[in-house]
């Protein structure tokens, strides 16, 4: 392919040219410390160099002619990769982290930089990558630290379906009632479906946060406010102590920020709480403090490693009225876990042991200041918002489908409905009417939705789409794919949500409509 500005002739398939290119190009591409590959425009990979080689553990024999999606790990949204490549189309470079699949599984983080290569009349070529390991590495990479993980996040598992099981009998009673007619009274009626909502909130919270333990990923490292992440975790927390373990907030009046990574952040709270109640299993109370100090024991100082405060000082201890010397021998046995997310996150970890095998433990985290545009704000109960647009909804799941149809017609859309990306695909070629508006699962068998988005037919090219799924640990979208997502909605949705991004999205679409009418627009 032609790559560069400068008109060099790259033939590709894992060589640089013989002819034409200066030998000293050869000689730093194959000396560089840093992974170097190219592809074409389809993102097919025509070079890596040897550094790429041992960055991904494939050989340029076994990668050359693949693309990218063969590295991808499942870390990253949909979101994530339409800024990407929103930039990349616009001509420009993106830069930033990457999460990939090594060949041998291992995933490995990535400082990233990726240039279009464009041509003289500013079209793209192809595109060059530079990657070069990230000083934020991997969690739990020994099979050891794998294996406590494993058993943190089992026992977490146990403590939550219990408490899903609950709320599913909660649904299915009360679904029950209603579905009999029982009752005509319209406050009982009124009050189970309450009931009924609440539930499912709660199941629904419940299946986030697991989903959220279960991913393997490099850390994200962004400003956290504890204070906020320990209250949203508060039901959590209540649920995996259980019901003779009362839980005791103690959070500061201020908020108080670290640099950690989300998920390890809540996996290391609720961690802890699954400890206190391993340990505590006659029961008692179990106090989580927070506040802000300028230093720490010099026990805990690292050799005079740490950076110097103000630090956010966690404080996680139990009591109980009646201690269980049994358990001594299991006190801690998760300290490990927590002990190597504490120092992912730069802080150190003391669990200071007594008689009465109870916890206490302390935690001290670097504070950062948080980004202005981190600050919490205060967000709106949302409220349905309605619309008279025709939308295409298509999703496997019958159950789904069914519900979220009939939501849609409350709200005032016209939908046509589909159980697959196929039929999807049969019903639009024979369609004749307007469509203003796709609705797609993300992950179908078969043709799955933005395979269907990407055979639509040609009058149909430009209809938005919103993608919708539960889970996308191991799907990745390419540039052609994402073209016309327009947005993406997390299962499971609260109805309010739902109305308010397809709102958004068709708004946006009027608008762009009316800009380009505008005479002003020529």
């Amino acid at each position: 392919m032609t790559a560069s500005k400068a008109g060099i002739a790259w033939p590709g398939k894992g060589r640089l040219p013989s002819d034409g290119t200066p030998a000293i190009f050869d000689s730093f591409l194959n000396q560089l410390p840093h992974g170097v590959m190219f592809t074409d425009r389809g993102s097919v990979i025509e070079y890596v160099n040897p550094a790429f080689e041992q960055l991904t553990g494939y050989a340029s024999s076994e990668i050359v002619g693949l693309t990218p999606r063969v590295l991808k790990s499942g870390h990253h949204s949909p979101d994530f990769y339409a800024r990407f490549w929103s930039t990349l189309s616009q001509g420009q470079p993106w830069r930033g982290r990457l999460t990939d699949r090594r060949k041998d599984g291992r995933l490995i983080g990535l400082e990233t930089t990726v240039t279009p290569i464009l041509s003289k009349s500013k079209d793209i070529l192809g595109y060059a990558s530079i990657q070069w390991p990230s000083a934020e590495t991997e969690v739990a990479t020994d099979a050891a630290s794998e294996a406590m993980l494993a058993r943190s996040m089992n026992r977490v598992v146990g403590h939550v379906m219990h408490d899903i099981s609950n709320a599913m009998t909660v649904i299915l009673g009360f679904s029950s009632i209603l579905k009999d007619g029982v009752s005509n009274d319209p406050s009982a009626l009124r009050s189970g479906f309450i009931q009924i909502l609440r539930a499912a909130e709660q199941a629904a919270d419940l299946t986030r946060e697991l989903i959220g333990f279960s991913h393997n990923h490099v850390l994200n490292l962004r400003s956290m406010d504890v204070r906020a992440t320990l209250a949203g975790l508060r039901n959590l927390l209540h649920h995996v102590l259980g019901a003779n373990i009362a839980l005791d907030l103690r959070l500061s009046d201020e908020r108080i920020c670290v640099r950690a990574d989300d998920a390890l952040l809540r996996h290391l709270l609720v961690n802890l709480a699954a400890d206190a109640r391993d340990v505590m299993p006659e029961g008692g109370r179990l106090t989580i403090l927070t506040d802000s100090t300028r230093e720490i024991p010099e026990s805990e100082r690292s050799g005079g490693t740490m950076a110097a405060g103000p630090y956010c000082h966690l404080h996680v201890k139990g009591a109980t009225l009646a201690p269980s010397a049994t358990r001594c021998a299991e006190h801690g046995l998760g300290f490990a876990v927590s002990a190597g997310i504490v120092k992912s996150f730069g802080g150190v970890i003391r669990q200071n042991l007594n008689e009465d095998c109870v916890p206490d433990i302390e935690v001290w985290l670097p504070q950062v200041t948080a980004p202005e545009e981190e600050l919490c704000v205060e967000v709106e109960e949302p409220v349905p918002r309605r619309g008279t647009e025709t939308i295409l909804y298509v999703e496997d799941d019958e159950m789904v489908r069914t519900a979220t149809s009939a939501i849609l017609r409350l709200l005032g859309y016209r939908v046509i409905e589909t159980g697959s990306g196929g039929r999807a695909l049969q019903l639009l070629h024979r369609y004749k009417g307007e469509l203003d508006l796709i609705i797609s699962d993300l992950v179908m068998p078969g043709i799955n939705g933005p395979e269907m988005v990407g055979n639509v037919p040609d009058r149909f090219r430009s209809t938005p789409v919103i993608y919708t799924s539960s889970y996308t640990d191991n799907f990745t979208l390419s540039r052609d794919e994402m073209v016309n997502m327009a947005a993406f909605l997390e299962k499971p949705f609260r109805y309010e949500a739902l109305s308010g991004v397809i709102r958004d999205v068709l708004e946006q679409k009027r608008a762009k409509k009316k800009e380009a009418q505008s005479p002003d627009s020529t």
